[in-house]
């Protein structure tokens, strides 16, 4: 797939509407395959990864953004993350009894249940300020979420049009995201986007088709100019994104000496303290007698 695993910033410069464009492949792939994933809960993490990468383009500085999921049905909890690097990683928990209970065609929104929510957080590195906005789940998919997300929380008129293809156990996506982001005049005054190009906009995304996003022959730059031409399209500088985890022996060892000693002998087996990284699948093995000596105990 062309452009696979890059994110794309855009500008409409005839009506100044902004976007991003994501083709992921490789990355997605290591993802679901460091867990034995059932295949609807491998496709609603591939949707979730594609809109964490799409929002990206929000880190204007050294951080993390932090997307999940909750809710009370066959998935309980999905996570994905990214850096302003464009290194992705994500997990899910979700109940087995619940799972097989559900049909094959089951909605995102029906696999998390009653009462779920969505959490966006961004962390800023440098000052260790962070932002969190959460709204409930309005609609059945996580472009219906998104969409409410930001017209609740940011009053931002925003669109999407998302694809996520399968074969076999493996899986690519590719979406793209608009905004109607207001911009400053000569007179350094703020201007709202024109209703007539909002509306004329989506009604252009409304057109592109799965396999145009998801091409082995169609660059991302041509996926664009076919839908935006008539309207100047100008892409910018590209992110690449690859998965990549931020688990180390010091994060979990850190993490470890927060327990009390009741917590780590609760955990203890035989003199050993082994932990997973729910991330990664990655295994940890620590003494528990090293543990508590640098605790102090």
């Amino acid at each position: 797939m062309k452009n696979s695993d890059t994110l794309h910033p855009f500008l409409l410069e005839q009506s100044s509407l902004r976007g991003r464009m994501v083709r992921l492949d490789n990355s997605l792939k290591t993802i679901l395959t460091q867990h034995a994933y059932p295949a609807a809960i491998s496709h609603v993490m591939a949707e979730t990864v594609t809109m964490t990468t799409l929002l990206a383009g929000m880190l204007k500085f050294e951080g993390i953004l932090t997307l999940q999921i909750t809710g009370k049905g066959a998935l309980t909890a999905l996570v994905a993350d990214i850096t302003h690097h464009g290194h992705v990683r994500a997990y899910a928990k979700w109940n087995e009894t619940e799972l097989a209970a559900n049909d094959t065609d089951t909605t995102f929104k029906q696999l998390v249940g009653e009462n779920g929510m969505m959490v966006l957080t961004i962390d800023q590195s440098a000052t260790k300020e962070r932002y969190q906005g959460m709204v409930s789940l309005e609609g059945d998919t996580i472009t219906d979420w998104m969409c409410h997300y930001f017209k609740q929380s940011e009053q931002i008129k925003t669109g999407f049009k998302m694809a996520v293809t399968q074969s076999g156990n493996s899986y690519q996506s590719a979406a793209i995201m608009m905004q109607a982001i207001p911009h400053e005049t000569a007179g350094g005054q703020k201007s709202n986007i024109n209703e007539d190009d909002w509306r004329r906009s989506m009604l252009l995304l409304d057109t592109a088709k799965d396999d145009e996003l998801i091409s082995d022959d169609l660059d991302i730059n041509d996926v664009l100019f076919r839908l935006f031409n008539e309207d100047g399209v100008r892409v910018f500088d590209t992110l690449a994104i690859k998965h990549q985890c931020r688990c180390s022996d010091d994060k979990v060892k850190m993490i470890l000496k927060s327990l009390s000693k009741e917590e780590l002998e609760s955990i203890n087996q035989d003199g050993l303290l082994e932990t997973t990284c729910q991330f990664c699948s990655k295994r940890y093995h620590f003494n528990v007698n090293d543990i508590l000596a640098e605790k102090g105990e």
